[in-house]
């Protein structure tokens, strides 16, 4: 419900991070590494959403933005 150009400062200015069709705060996302350090090798998407108490379609975006800052790596259906 925010006004684009509200938005787009925010971005701009690293207090929300777009991810997927999502913005979060850069505190909830430290939140999701240490979630991912907790889990340990070989978490499933199914893990990580239990983990963080959501539901999937946050937890795929979020599984993916961590792939390509390569704080994990997909092998198969695993991370």
């Amino acid at each position: 419900g925010l006004d684009d150009e509200v938005l787009h400062f925010l971005y701009r200015t690293e207090q929300l991070v777009p991810i997927g069709d999502f913005a979060f705060l850069p505190e909830t996302l430290e939140q999701v590494v240490a979630t991912v350090d907790a889990l340990g090798d070989g978490w499933t998407v199914s893990a990580f959403r239990e983990a963080l108490g959501t539901s999937r379609r946050h937890a795929v975006p979020l599984a993916e933005w961590l792939d390509a800052r390569a704080i994990t790596r997909r092998v198969g259906d695993r991370r």
